[in-house]
């Protein structure tokens, strides 16, 4: 799964769009509603303010079009959890966390490998991994592995 930091950084990137690329053709890619929804009002914001990139952004991200992982009941009380989980940890974000929590709350519950992301302060800052570790543990369920920052994701591309 590639979070909406990622899309976004491609609009300017080449070598992160070409990885991306390469990435999708490679392997089965899932998208979850909420990044779609993110993606679809980045578009829109570019658009309006007359940014470049706009239109890459777009056509990129439906060029490698995807499942959606919809944003279920079940899919919501897990991110709640891990909402209180980070609250309980003092994680200061933790209330405005709701579309990273429920993005991996998506990659959970549909099993999904790996999340790229280039969010290391909140998504996928330690205290936020091992929030989801202990909660995904205690659920038994599988807890994405996050592969972190440009250069880290161009190198899980070509792997």
């Amino acid at each position: 799964m590639i979070d909406t930091s990622v899309w976004l950084e491609c609009r300017i990137d080449e070598e992160l769009k070409t990885a991306v690329r390469h990435l999708t053709e490679q392997h089965e890619l899932r998208s979850s509603e909420i990044v779609e929804m993110e993606v679809e009002a980045a578009y829109g914001f570019l658009r309006r303010k007359r940014i470049e990139g706009a239109d890459v952004l777009h056509e990129l991200y439906l060029d490698v079009k995807k499942p959606v992982i919809k944003e279920t009941r079940a899919v919501s009380g897990l991110a709640e959890e891990y909402a209180s989980e980070a609250g309980k940890l003092g994680v200061a974000t933790a209330s405005q966390m709701k579309p990273d929590f429920t993005i991996v709350a998506c990659a959970a519950l549909d099993n999904v490998a790996s999340i790229l992301t280039l969010n290391r302060k909140t998504m996928a800052s330690d205290r936020a991994r091992l929030v989801y570790s202990f909660v995904n543990a205690n659920r038994k369920l599988r807890t994405p592995a996050f592969v972190i920052g440009k250069e880290a994701i161009k190198r899980f591309a070509y792997a």
